[in-house]
């Protein structure tokens, strides 16, 4: 799986990801941003994937995986 951020999908700055408690007993969230034009992306986490809000979240390490290859993603030209 890739793990390193690719350079903005936009611009071509360099990125950075941030790992956000936002103050929710159970919530957080992953925050890839550009730091040249600010495009951002989120990605929610459960902070204890054991509880009953389980089913509808997904785990920490999870979320991160699905948001660096959301922001790697690259547009490769118009589908046919």
């Amino acid at each position: 799986m890739d793990t390193e951020l690719k350079h903005c999908p936009f611009c071509g700055g360099d990125a950075d990801i941030l790992d956000i408690d936002d103050g929710l007993a159970w919530n957080g969230y992953w925050s890839i941003s550009c730091l040249d034009c600010e495009a951002e992306i989120q990605r929610h986490y459960l902070l204890n994937p054991t509880d009953h809000h389980s089913k509808v979240g997904r785990d920490k390490k999870k979320a991160r995986v699905e948001i660096v290859k959301v922001w790697n993603k690259r547009f490769r030209g118009r589908k046919k």
